[in-house]
């Protein structure tokens, strides 16, 4: 005689810049058990080509995972985050003035609808009268490889929002050209260039709460900015 097996229910969402659906299940078990483990993770290529196992594991039906952007990615992953375990993810913050930490409460249900109010596509960027490149979110293929990057050589990472470089003539796909050709092109890039790709990337919708909060040992009020899904786990 077999257990009785427990029906998973099932949501959709829309997911913010791809405007793709996604039909999900929430976290279970055996993911919330990764969850932990990744919860000490240094390597940043390490936690996000985990993270995407695991939302690939819940998907029932959509877009391959690997070609979404990270920030529509984020949405997903709180997503399922809120239908798994709740909107509340209680943290512990460092108070800017005694440096000791206090308990805090974030509604993820408020991340989320913050982050889906955002719409921003691709945005084209001339870098002189002939030269342009369009500049996309980071697809979740290239997002272990960037995050890597990221910590060790900010100017670099641009390179990782660049989709297409074009001329008046041609069209060039970025990612499909020598590693060498486009390490020469971002080296050729002014800093005022390199101002402007970094600039849209921070328009893009991303993972973060704003939280005021007064400390629980000093009585300092405090003012802190959350990202990062590792901060949402649990």
């Amino acid at each position: 005689m077999q257990l009785p097996k427990i029906k998973t229910p099932e949501y959709v969402i829309e997911l913010p810049i791809s405007k793709q659906k996604v039909t999900y299940r929430p976290f279970l078990v055996r993911e919330e058990k990764m969850f932990m483990m990744l919860k000490e993770a240094k390597d940043q290529n390490l936690l996000v080509n985990n993270l995407k196992k695991i939302v690939e594991q819940c998907i029932i039906d959509g877009p391959n995972i690997d070609n979404i952007s990270y920030n529509d990615f984020e949405i997903l992953f709180l997503s399922m985050r809120v239908r798994s375990m709740g909107e509340s993810v209680d943290l512990s913050l460092k108070c800017k003035s005694c440096g000791k930490q206090s308990p805090v409460s974030i509604n993820l249900d408020d991340v989320c609808e913050t982050t889906k109010k955002t719409d921003i596509g691709e945005a084209k960027i001339m870098l002189n009268e002939e030269v342009g490149v369009i500049c996309t979110p980071i697809k979740m293929s290239r997002m272990g490889q960037a995050a890597s990057l990221t910590e060790k050589d900010t100017v670099n990472s641009v390179a990782f929002f660049i989709d297409k470089v074009f001329t008046k003539d041609q069209v060039y796909t970025f990612s499909e050209m020598p590693f060498s050709e486009q390490k020469a092109f971002v080296d050729s890039l002014s800093m005022k260039h390199i101002t402007e790709i970094t600039q849209y990337a921070e328009k893009l919708p991303t993972a973060s709460c704003e939280v005021d909060y007064t400390c629980a040992s000093c009585g300092a009020k405090n003012n802190q900015i959350v990202k990062g899904l590792e901060n949402f786990f649990t």
